[in-house]
Order: structure tokens, then C-alpha cells, then sequence
């Protein structure tokens, strides 16, 4: 193993056990060497993402791969979910980046995810219909994913769709005890719908397996 290869997974596993401070280091130690590494630039992002301290500097390491790399959807997807947050280029930037992907990706469910997760964030980047269309979108191409109907039955209560909100929320159910997740809470809100009762509660989720970096690549 190279001592890159070395610092970079020295890096990694700091970052699982929650050393961040070493890993940034390491990832410094490395770039004063190959200042345009995209693998440790993406890298850097991903640990300060995970955590999650400082987010504006996450944005500008996924900028300094996509200022090499323009089309580089991994560096794209995390930058637009920092964006998404408020940081780099914002709420409106975030929106501009998922369309991006879709446009480079029609099949990756987390930009449409990601989209439909901007509806009424401050700035109002995304319509409704924009974020229907998205959420429709994502349980197309991964209809057996709990969440994406989650997501879409959630939305379609904005919308006033309740018959269809009703059935996609059911399905939610259906997916996530296949899975053994408690649906507990979703089932009330199946049921105040059943009775014509207001469901105040909205929950939207991404779940990305990027998130759950770097335990994925070591498994």
C-alpha cells in the first residue's frame, strides 16, 4: 500500500471512530502534495459532512472537485446536500444542482428525493407540483423503497390528495415492516386520515446509503 493509500484509509477509520481532527490532518498531509486529489477532496467533504460542524467548508471542498470535474455526480449529490441545508450555495443552489444530476441521471433517486425535500424551504426553490413530480418520480424507479412512498403519501396530504396519500402511506407501512422498522406512528396517521382527521405531522427522508459513509466500504 502506497503511503497515500495509507493516510487515506488511516483517515477513514478516524473518521469512524469519530477522530476528526486526526483525519483532517491526514487529509491536509495529503493535499499539500496532490492539492487536486478528487478521492481525498471527496473524502474531506464526507467527514466534515458527517460531522457536521462545518458545512460551508464541506461545500467548498465538493466546489474544488467540481471545478476539475463539472460532472462528477458524487461531488454534485453532496454539494447539493449541503446546499440543502442552507450552506454553499443555498437553497436555490441545492434545487439547481438536483436538476443538474436529473438532468446527467434520470434514474438517481436521490436527486428526486433530494428535490422534493426543498419544497418549502426558505426561498421556496421547488413548487409542489416540482416536488410531486420528483417524489412520483423516485417511487417509479424504486418502488420497493419505504421511504420514496413515505415521502410522496406525506406530500400528497399538502397537496389534498388524500385517497392517494392514504394508499401510499399504506404501502410505506407495508415496506418498512417487511423490514421491521416500527410503523407506529404512521399507522395513526393512516388512521386520523381514515377518520377525516387533520395529520399535522410531516416527515420527509433521504435514505442515501452516502450517509452512512465510510462503515459501507468497509463492510
Amino acid at each position: 500500500m502506497s503511503e497515500y493509500q495509507t493516510h487515506r484509509e488511516q483517515a477513514r477509520q478516524a473518521v469512524i471512530q469519530g477522530d476528526f481532527t486526526t483525519a483532517y490532518c491526514l487529509y491536509e498531509k495529503v493535499l499539500r502534495t496532490y492539492p487536486d486529489n478528487t478521492d481525498i477532496l471527496l473524502d474531506y467533504g464526507r467527514a466534515k459532512y458527517r460531522e457536521f460542524s462545518d458545512l460551508n467548508q464541506a461545500a467548498v471542498l465538493f466546489q474544488r472537485i467540481l471545478e476539475q470535474q463539472p460532472n462528477f455526480l458524487d461531488a454534485l449529490l453532496w454539494l447539493a446536500d449541503v446546499s440543502s441545508l442552507g450552506y454553499g450555495p443555498g437553497y436555490a443552489g441545492a434545487a439547481s444542482l438536483y436538476r443538474q444530476i436529473i438532468a446527467l441521471a434520470p434514474v438517481c433517486v436521490e436527486a428526486y428525493i433530494g428535490l422534493g425535500m426543498l419544497y418549502k424551504n426558505p426561498g421556496s426553490p421547488v413548487t409542489l407540483e416540482e416536488a410531486l413530480a420528483s417524489y412520483r418520480q423516485a417511487v417509479m424507479f424504486k418502488p420497493a423503497s419505504a421511504i420514496t412512498h413515505n415521502n410522496l403519501g406525506y406530500l400528497l396530504l399538502d397537496a389534498g390528495q388524500l385517497e392517494e396519500a392514504k394508499d401510499e402511506l399504506c404501502e410505506a407501512v407495508r415496506l418498512y415492516q417487511m423490514d421491521g422498522v416500527n410503523t407506529r406512528n404512521l399507522q395513526k396517521d393512516i388512521e386520523r386520515l381514515q377518520h377525516h382527521e387533520p395529520v399535522n405531522r410531516r416527515a420527509y427522508f433521504n435514505d442515501s446509503m452516502r450517509y452512512e459513509w465510510p462503515e459501507q466500504e468497509h463492510a
